[in-house]
């Protein structure tokens, strides 16, 4: 665990091949300054997020539960799963759909390679808050669709 008092961070070094790795992590702070948000939905969400830094999740194994997840959703191991074979072939079905355009599959997979790279900012042209929205706003709306099905 390490902490500065105001934000609290919990690690899993049990594995050398990430190193350590981020497991939780609470920002006691409000996000727009050094002042506490003391309203009651604030206050709550903080109590809840903290829940995992107590000693009864350590002892009732909760710990090595969160481990596991940040593990599988390591910045490593969900790029690895984006660029896997299946994924990438979804992929190539989904943009010949919508832009009737048979992808190569390595090109395809260099370009989601990139695009991982890099990043949104530095790959799209005119990045923006707006760009921004607009893709969390899709990001909603699948996971919308992946609750349904």
């Amino acid at each position: 665990m390490l902490t500065n008092g105001y934000e609290w961070k919990l690690y899993d070094f049990s594995s050398q091949q990430y190193g350590g790795i981020e497991m939780a992590c609470v920002d006691l702070m409000h996000c727009d300054g050094d002042t506490f948000a003391f309203d009651k939905r604030s206050v709550e969400d903080r109590c809840y997020d903290m829940f995992d830094f107590h000693e009864q999740s350590y002892t009732q194994g909760c710990w090595s539960d969160l481990a596991k997840e940040a593990t599988a959703f390591s910045p490593e191991s969900l790029t690895k799963a984006i660029l896997s074979v299946d994924v990438v072939k979804y992929i190539g079905r989904s943009i010949c759909g919508e832009h009737d355009y048979k992808a190569n599959s390595e090109v395809l997979t260099d370009k989601i390679f990139s695009l991982i790279e890099l990043g949104l900012n530095e790959t799209v042209s005119g990045w923006n808050d707006a760009k921004a929205a607009e893709l969390q706003k899709y990001v909603k709306s699948q996971k919308r669709a992946t609750k349904k099905s």
